[in-house]
């Protein structure tokens, strides 16, 4: 899950790191296909807070917070959530917001909005198909602030072997890079500026 989010935040193929030669050419021919992610020109910090199922707690995800936040970062991209609201969560957030963070959570797969992307500090991303249309699975409300292509996209997998995936998870990372290609022009101005031009210059899809 992890890799396929930063393989589309930030992969390069021009970058071959392929050593290893495998005698099965279909192997070898898999393992050396390459995709370009959204901006390669930008310093990934991961934060690990999913477990083995792909599930977090309140406390992993608010120590990745903290955690990011001391680290001074520009941007945290949350490709994961939670269903249920916690004070203790969206203090972390709020911390985070007020130290010129922008944050870009995924809204969820199923039914509402999940925690965080359902705060009001927090650029919630929904999935769509290719074509805009929404996307089969992905969470409705309000909260939705961006939406970005979620479903069938290209990444990373296991191994580093091309893949495809599904969800809102893989829709957020696209509009965290587009943040910082924006940001990276001029880092004077604030998160809140680049949150609201990303919001006035996006496509209305209705």
């Amino acid at each position: 899950h992890g890799t396929a989010v930063a393989g589309l935040l930030a992969s390069d193929s021009t970058n071959n790191s392929l050593t290893y030669k495998f005698e099965d050419s279909y192997l070898q021919k898999l393992m050396s296909e390459k995709i370009d992610g959204v901006n390669p020109y930008l310093d990934i910090y991961s934060a690990g807070v999913l477990d083995d199922k792909n599930e977090t707690t309140v406390d992993r995800m608010v120590a990745g917070i903290e955690w990011a936040t001391e680290k001074n970062v520009n941007i945290i991209n949350i490709s994961c959530g939670l269903d249920k609201d916690s004070a203790k969560l969206h203090n972390a957030i709020i911390k985070a917001y007020a130290n010129g963070i922008l944050i870009v959570a995924a809204a969820g797969n199923e039914g509402k909005v999940q925690y965080p992307a359902a705060y009001s500090e927090v650029m919630a991303v929904g999935s769509v198909k290719c074509n805009g249309k929404q996307a089969e699975n992905g969470a409705t409300g309000n909260e939705i602030e961006v939406v970005a292509p979620g479903e069938d996209v290209t990444s990373y997998g296991p191994f580093g072997i091309i893949t495809s995936q599904s969800g809102s998870s893989m829709a957020t990372p696209q509009v965290t890079a587009l943040a910082a290609i924006l940001w990276q022009q001029d880092l004077s101005k604030s998160n809140e500026f680049i949150r609201q031009l990303i919001d006035s210059t996006a496509r209305g899809l209705g």
